[in-house]
This record gives structure tokens, C-alpha cells and sequence, in this order.
């Protein structure tokens, strides 16, 4: 399995590398979603670290879309910004960000 990519490695060098690119394209566009919407709640990473109790430095991580993020802390994200899951996950319409 290759690292914090969640998939096994395939014999063709093509599939694995579309593993790779998916999987950091949602991590990606993850990211580019909980800032907007803790940028809309007027929230600093610091601000939603404490409603969180998620180090600052995990929050500058999952924004920049560099972290695969366990369900516990998903649920605790959307807990801090007032949001369900669901609309926490929203972000493959471009309307939503």
C-alpha cells in the first residue's frame, strides 16, 4: 500500500499513479471547502482549532489539503463550524465551494 494514500499498488504504473491523483484531488478540493466556510463564519484557524480541539497546525494542514482526515474528525469539523456532515462534504458543485 503506498503511504496515506489508502489504495494497493496495481502492476500498471498508469492506474496507480490515477489512484494518486484522485485521492489528492479530493484531499484538495476538501481543503479549498473548510476554508471557505470557516472563512464565512468570520473564523480564524486558531478560533476553529478551539471549537475544535484540533491543533492549529492539523487545521493549516487539512486546508491545504495535505492530510487523509479519519471520520472522528470530520464529524468534529463540522460540529465546530455549526454544520452537518453533509454539508461539510459538499464541495464537488462548484456553487458550494
Amino acid at each position: 500500500m503506498y503511504k496515506n494514500q489508502g489504495v494497493k499498488a496495481l502492476k500498471c504504473s498508469k492506474s496507480i499513479l490515477l489512484f494518486c491523483c484522485v485521492s489528492l484531488d479530493v484531499q484538495k478540493r476538501f481543503g479549498i471547502r473548510l476554508r471557505y466556510l470557516r472563512e464565512q463564519r468570520h473564523l480564524t484557524q486558531l478560533d476553529l482549532s478551539a471549537k475544535t480541539d484540533i491543533d492549529e497546525s492539523n487545521i493549516r494542514k487539512y486546508e491545504k489539503g495535505k492530510v487523509n482526515l479519519k471520520l472522528t474528525t470530520l464529524e468534529r469539523l463540522a460540529a465546530g463550524l455549526e454544520i452537518t456532515l453533509g454539508e461539510l462534504l459538499n464541495f464537488d458543485n462548484e456553487n458550494n465551494i
